[in-house]
């Protein structure tokens, strides 16, 4: 059974399993399966209105949750995924991403992704 679809709150269960699966490559392992719960609730607020969504959240959690990960292993994007989101739910806003691994304004428009790196103009500022 699935819940009216909402697309702040999948991306609000989203971002926190992007927090969460930080924390578990921060000496916090067992915070992997919080973001797992996250993803299933994301997945589950997702699936009336963008059944596409849904099953692209559940390829992430099982990719997530796989226990036989080789070394050349690399965890999914989590930021690709909210973007995703954004296009799927037609979120109008602005997102800004910035951290030392991926600095980048990401601007969604018409359910259309459109990718701006901003790394050389914040190092101007």
């Amino acid at each position: 059974m699935s819940r009216k679809s909402c697309i702040y709150c999948v991306l609000k269960h989203i971002a926190q399993a992007a927090a969460l699966l930080d924390e578990s490559r921060l000496g916090y392992p067992f915070h992997k399966w919080y973001a797992v719960g996250h993803l299933a609730e994301a997945e589950s607020e997702s699936r009336d209105d963008w059944p596409e969504l849904a099953q692209k959240i559940r390829d992430f959690r099982l990719e997530i949750m796989r226990i036989d990960k080789g070394s050349d292993w690399k965890e999914p994007s989590s930021d690709l995924l909210i973007m995703e989101a954004c296009a799927f739910g037609d979120v109008q806003d602005d997102i800004i991403l910035d951290n030392k691994k991926n600095s980048k304004q990401i601007i969604v428009k018409d359910g259309k992704i459109l990718k701006t790196d901003t790394r050389k103009e914040m190092d101007k500022k």
